[in-house]
């Protein structure tokens, strides 16, 4: 198993329902690619990141895809160097770049202009 991919093992299972019901849900017209931070002290993982410049200092950090109003449609858990963008059709982006075609993806091609923020 991959380094990476067993950091988050066990949670994995809970976070592929939880995208998927995400990813069910229509999306709205503008979108916005960031990144936000879930809460955690824990030191286990290995996965953590600290920034202390911020009001959430110790967390993981999640990418997200999401609507005007607030809603994610799409999202992923960074746990180190991402392995698995090396074997995708954008693998020539820069990293930045990557991470908004990983997250944007699973939009429809057919819905008519989609604002990407």
């Amino acid at each position: 198993m991959e380094e990476n991919a067993s950091k988050l093992a066990k949670v994995q299972p809970v976070i592929d329902i939880v995208r998927e019901q995400c990813l069910k849900v229509s999306p709205e017209e503008s979108h916005s690619v960031d990144k936000q931070i879930i809460p955690a002290t824990t030191k286990f993982s290995g996965i953590w990141q600290y920034n202390p410049k911020k009001p959430v200092k110790w967390g993981f950090k999640n990418l997200v895809r999401v609507g005007a109003s607030g809603f994610m449609y799409d999202f992923y858990i960074y746990a180190g160097k991402d392995e698995d963008m090396d074997n995708v059709d954008f693998k020539d982006l820069q990293k930045s770049s990557q991470v908004v075609a990983r997250l944007c993806q699973h939009l429809p091609s057919h819905s008519g202009p989609l604002i990407v923020l």
